[in-house]
């Protein structure tokens, strides 16, 4: 079912699985790549159809992978009472609609490293079958697939480790710097400028790469980075409107009821450092 952009998938644990139509192109790009690149360069005796399903196959499993990083997300906020309405997989990676932040610097720790940790682990066993399980049959369709989702999901780890927000690495480090200071804010504020450093890195070298060398295959992480530059300000900015308002508007006796986050109690550093 199509939906605001997006095609329903089913559900896992009552967490809708969404694919934006952004996704779709990004599908073809990579099938694409895989073909006309990693497999005509790692087997170029393979035939024309294997070839192919091998590129659609190895896209498939990237999709997998990052759905399962998601989902790892997704069933620790579970586990800690935090609702989670849906997944949408796009054009940049994946993303969980969380109904509310974390409670606790323990509860965002838990939840931001579980996603990178799924992806290590889903290497591990990839790296596994085409070092020891297929190193005899090298060049062969399971082999080539094996090896580009080993890859795949080392990068998709190491990637998201990187400390700025929105990235797992930003919401570790977020988590380590709500416990240290006992602000939420602050440690949003701070975890988001390395995020928007970041970001803004990304569409430097993107776009002096993709003039110097004339290849506009490099404006690709200037896109990226543009996107994650916007995304951790309006994730800042949301924070610290958010508290204001509270503490401008909300009686101290009053929040307990009416703020959606229950470790939020009026304290003027905002959330309390509670793990």
């Amino acid at each position: 079912m199509l939906r605001a952009g997006s095609l329903r998938l089913g559900s896992i644990k009552s967490i809708e699985i969404n694919v934006n139509v952004t996704w779709l192109v990004v599908f073809g790009l990579l099938v694409y790549w895989l073909r006309n690149g990693y497999v005509l360069e790692k087997a170029p005796d393979l035939g024309l159809i294997t070839s192919w399903v091998v590129s659609a196959v190895g896209a498939l499993v990237l999709f997998a992978s990052v759905l399962s990083h998601e989902l790892s997300h997704s069933l620790v906020a579970l586990r800690n009472g935090l609702p989670i309405r849906r997944i949408t997989l796009f054009i940049f990676g994946g993303v969980a609609h969380m109904e509310k932040e974390p409670a606790s610097p323990g509860v965002e720790f838990r939840m931001a490293i579980a996603g990178p940790l799924a992806s290590l682990a889903i290497a591990a066993v990839f790296a596994f079958l085409r070092f020891v399980v297929l190193k005899g049959i090298p060049g062969t369709a399971p082999w080539l697939i094996a090896e580009y989702a080993a890859y795949a999901n080392m990068v998709l780890a190491g990637f998201n480790l990187v400390p700025g927000y929105p990235l797992d690495g930003g919401r570790v480090l977020r988590a380590i710097l709500w416990k240290v200071t006992g602000s939420f804010v602050k440690a949003t504020t701070i975890a988001a400028a390395i995020g928007r450093v970041f970001g803004l890195g990304l569409v430097f070298i993107g776009v002096t790469l993709s003039v110097a060398l004339e290849a506009p295959a490099f404006l690709w992480p200037a896109l990226i980075g543009t996107f994650l530059e916007r995304l951790a300000y309006i994730s800042s900015r949301r924070t610290r409107m958010m508290h204001d308002r509270r503490r401008a508007e909300v009686p101290v006796a009053g929040v307990v009821s009416m703020t959606p986050y229950p470790e939020y109690y009026g304290d003027p550093d905002g959330w309390n450092a509670k793990s």
